[in-house]
């Protein structure tokens, strides 16, 4: 019996061992470069609007769809059989 415990116990610590702050992190850092290559596309489109002619001008608001970046998917740590 006491073997038996010993083993659920270890079981349910290494099952209790996701590394969710590294999911959390991932998220953050991912988004934060996304926000700040975004930022840094409508500056440059913004300054070229500034400073150019009317046909300039178009096909720089014409490349400002392009700035939206595609957020990646980032998978959740697994979860055991027990749900943890």
């Amino acid at each position: 019996m006491k073997l038996f415990i010993i083993l659920f116990a270890i079981l349910l610590t290494g099952c209790a061992t996701n590394d969710y702050s590294g999911y959390i992190e991932a998220h953050k850092s991912t988004s934060k470069d996304l926000t700040v290559a975004e930022v840094a596309c409508y500056n440059t489109i913004t300054e070229s609007i500034k400073s150019s002619d009317n046909t300039m001008k178009t096909a720089a608001i014409a490349l400002m769809s392009q700035c939206k970046k595609q957020r990646p998917t980032i998978e959740a740590p697994k979860k055991n059989w027990l749900g943890f």
